[in-house]
């Protein structure tokens, strides 16, 4: 299961490489036909002294990266693959960390039951909005338009998240279905969804990992309270346009749980955050829309710095 990803992957660079080739013979066999047509006796406009312009055939990494016309059925093809072989992956590390599905239906006891203090439902909100981004992003990488893409990649990140709830969560007898956890996903999906219909929008959500994630018992799927501790959650908001200027506000929240077992995590300690920071999306940004969405994907982590405060 784990050279899964790497096959697909590889399969993925082998089909764009035989694709590209395909589309640099188009484009060299379109400048042939401009230049016979450009050398003939008869044109539509005005003539022009001197040889014509020779047509630049582009890089191979434009060609990986940038959308086709119209939809591409080995793009699909190979999206579908990635998507299925993460999921796959994704369902085996989640049996690993919280456990089979193997009780009866039993919802999760949420709201002050679990000593979260919601840092469970904004870390719901934040991945099903950023795994909506990422999904959108390739059915748009396979060719289908901007709003399409949107749909599509709504309907995926909403099929994967539901599947966590139900029947993972709700059959597994440490967890439960958590209702106010769909509503996170749901929303974090409708907030990636309102995002890409906006022009050059300036907020997003992202994340961070304080220091001692580097130095603690931490882990990207937190399986215990103080594990949730390790991670910011972030609002962020793009000072300019500019795109010399890569400087981004954030408002943040986290919590802090004191030493000791249950009771001793009531009250949870609250923290918010003011800081300023970057990411590399927006980084890329000073070098060009190419990099800029060379870099997009990695651009959900917040790299700051700034005053935080808190409260019980």
């Amino acid at each position: 299961m784990k050279y899964v990803s790497a096959i697909v992957l590889l399969g993925l660079l082998l089909a764009v490489a035989t694709q590209t080739h395909a589309e640099a013979a188009t484009a060299d066999a379109a400048g042939e036909r401009l230049t016979v047509a450009a050398s003939g006796p008869i044109t539509t406009g005005p003539r022009t002294s001197g040889a014509p312009s020779p047509v630049r055939t582009p890089s191979f990494l434009t060609r990986a990266i940038r959308a086709p016309e119209g939809p591409a059925f080995s793009r699909l093809a190979l999206w579908g693959g990635i998507s299925l072989s993460h999921g796959l992956l994704a369902y085996k590390r989640t049996i690993d960390v919280w456990g089979k599905p193997d009780g009866k239906f039993h919802l999760k006891n949420e709201i002050g039951g679990d000593h979260l203090a919601l840092s469970d439902e904004v870390s719901h909100l934040l991945i099903a909005y950023k795994l909506a981004q990422v999904t959108r992003q390739g059915y748009r990488w396979s060719g289908l338009s901007p709003s399409a893409a949107a749909r599509a990649g709504a309907i995926q990140a909403a099929i994967y998240m539901a599947f966590v709830e139900f029947p993972l969560d709700a059959y597994n007898p440490q967890q439960g279905l958590g209702i106010t956890d769909l509503l996170a996903d749901f929303a974090g999906i409708g907030l990636a969804w309102y995002r890409a219909g906006i022009e050059n929008p300036r907020w997003d959500l992202k994340v961070s990992v304080k220091s001692r994630f580097f130095t603690g018992n931490s882990r990207l799927l937190a399986q215990t309270n103080k594990q949730y501790d390790d991670f910011i959650y972030w609002l962020t908001y793009r000072i300019s346009n500019n795109r010399y200027n890569p400087l981004v506000l954030g408002i943040g929240y986290s919590t802090h749980h004191p030493p000791g077992d249950p009771p001793a995590y009531i009250p949870v300690d609250k923290q918010i955050y003011f800081r300023i920071g970057t990411s590399l999306s927006e980084i890329g940004r000073i070098f060009g829309h190419r990099t800029e969405r060379l870099l997009n994907p990695a651009g959900f982590y917040f790299f700051n710095f700034g005053p935080q405060t808190g409260w019980r």
